[in-house]
């Protein structure tokens, strides 16, 4: 629940900023994805030691399950960073694939309570990023409201469009994406 979350971003008010990162995982290279990671927990602590803690970490194409060697790799980031003496509050949803065998979805995770959670698919649009063969991806649009100290509710969204689409696909998902804010 969102109270039992730990809240540990009373500092965002002092600095007058947020500080977001945002990561593709997969990338181009599914398999070296938790080294990549390992260097992303490095940088965020080397943040925090400079007093520009990374408040909320927004990830596309996060992914999970048997194939993936991994219950999620958000979960993977999440216990690097614990390692290191960081705590962030995680949602993360899986969207596409083949449940507990291969599934792609976005994550989201905050210094702050995460005090709501919503998300909406945006319309299908198939990938084609070999000749003109089409991949059923799906995509959507993810929402957080986290609880800033001193300030109240501010909600955070995170998405990932098709990259290997028509232009007009993704003009289609970005109204979809416009009506949900």
């Amino acid at each position: 629940t969102a109270q039992a979350e730990k809240e540990s971003c009373d500092n965002i008010m002092k600095r007058g900023h947020i500080n977001r990162l945002l990561i593709n995982i997969i990338n181009k290279d599914f398999f070296s994805s938790v080294e990549r990671l390992q260097a992303v927990a490095d940088f965020i602590a080397a943040q925090e030691q400079a007093a520009e803690p990374v408040d909320i970490i927004l990830l596309q194409e996060v992914v999970s399950g048997a194939a993936a060697g991994t219950v999620s790799l958000s979960i993977n980031l999440k216990a690097m960073l614990r390692r290191q003496g960081l705590d962030y509050n995680l949602r993360f949803r899986p969207v596409a694939g083949l449940p507990a065998v291969f599934m792609v979805g976005n994550a989201m995770l905050s210094r702050c309570a995460i005090t709501g959670f919503a998300s909406r698919l945006l319309p299908y649009a198939p990938e084609r990023p070999i000749a003109d063969i089409g991949l059923p991806v799906l995509h959507e649009v993810q929402q957080i409201v986290i609880d800033v100290p001193d300030y109240g509710p501010a909600s955070m969204y995170n998405t990932h469009l098709c990259a290997y689409c028509p232009g007009e696909d993704r003009l289609r998902q970005m109204e979809s994406l416009f009506r949900f804010l």
